[in-house]
């Protein structure tokens, strides 16, 4: 292993920059709604993809039912936005966050000289 570690230069490995882009402004529109990845592309630190997918679904499931009637499917719409909306914002800033402290530019990489245990 140490033998591997110190053949590799530390501009050889790949470095993964994943895909970082805000919410959408609004998660539905006339009768088109975002949910999952397309309503939150999260940056994958959080860990929290699934989960938000998953809530998204319930909120949105609770809105579609409690809607009795077809004039009230933009109000629905609408909540199933303003319960949703805030906590994107919330996993967004937290995926920043770690991935700053996580993932740096190459050029900090390479001059990095990490000590192996002997």
């Amino acid at each position: 292993m140490r033998e591997t570690i110190e053949a590799t230069h530390p501009s050889l490995p790949h470095l993964w920059q994943p895909l970082d882009i805000d919410p959408p402004p609004r998660l539905a529109r006339g009768n088109l709604v975002l949910a999952g990845d397309a309503a939150h592309p999260l940056l994958p630190f959080t860990s929290q993809g699934a989960n938000t997918a998953l809530e998204d679904a319930v909120c949105l499931s609770e809105q579609l039912l409690a809607c009795r009637h077809p004039a009230h499917l933009n109000r629905a719409l609408s909540t199933y936005h303003h319960k949703r909306h805030p906590s994107l914002k919330h996993y967004l800033h937290a995926g920043r966050s770690m991935a700053a402290q996580f993932v740096r530019p190459p050029t900090e990489l390479e001059s990095v000289s990490l000590p192996l245990a002997k």
